[in-house]
């Protein structure tokens, strides 16, 4: 499982880098998703990469959520946020994985049990770390979620309280075909 995991950590850092490296020559279109299946599946390459870890994911997806969205970009979202919740959460916690509809917006949530988050205004910039050098990290994995938010009109937010940091993603359905 270690080995099966450590690939899987290795191509998730090779899908961002090959994203980040083509985002100005290739065009992401969007195409029609369903939100909840696609979810699940980055779930289960994820679960191998967790339990490796002592981790647990739960899930609490609601079904048939479709949106309209390039594939790539809205896996480089989820990954990197299942990512960093593996990786910066303590040792046999669960991390919470919620996808619900709430009127015309889709709202995405990973909320995971860690050390609060000293600088939520700063997590979002490109080569900015949180941790100690111990956990090698690039910066940049979150820095190109918020630039695909800011692409794809997604609203994030930041909540760190106590031992709990919540991730949340408001996507927008208003300007898409119902």
């Amino acid at each position: 499982a270690q080995i099966h995991s450590a690939i899987n950590m290795l191509s998730n850092a090779y899908e961002d880098l090959s994203y980040i490296i083509s985002n100005d020559t290739i065009e992401y279109k969007p195409i029609e998703i369903n939100f909840s299946d696609f979810l699940h599946d980055r779930v289960r390459f994820f679960e191998v990469i967790a339990h490796a870890n002592d981790k647990t994911i739960h899930t609490d997806i609601t079904n048939d959520i479709c949106i309209t969205m390039n594939d790539t970009e809205l896996e480089r979202l989820i990954d990197n946020n299942i990512s960093n919740a593996i990786k910066h959460s303590y040792d046999k916690s669960k991390i919470e994985i919620v996808l619900e509809r709430s009127h015309s917006d889709v709202i995405l949530k990973f909320i995971s049990q860690g050390s609060p988050i000293n600088n939520i205004t700063k997590i979002f910039d490109r080569n900015h770390t949180e941790t100690s050098s111990s956990k090698r990290s690039l910066g940049l994995g979150l820095n190109m979620v918020k630039n695909i938010c800011n692409k794809n009109n997604i609203d994030f937010t930041v909540h760190s309280e106590k031992d709990l940091n919540t991730f949340t993603y408001v996507f927008k359905l208003k300007d898409q075909r119902q």
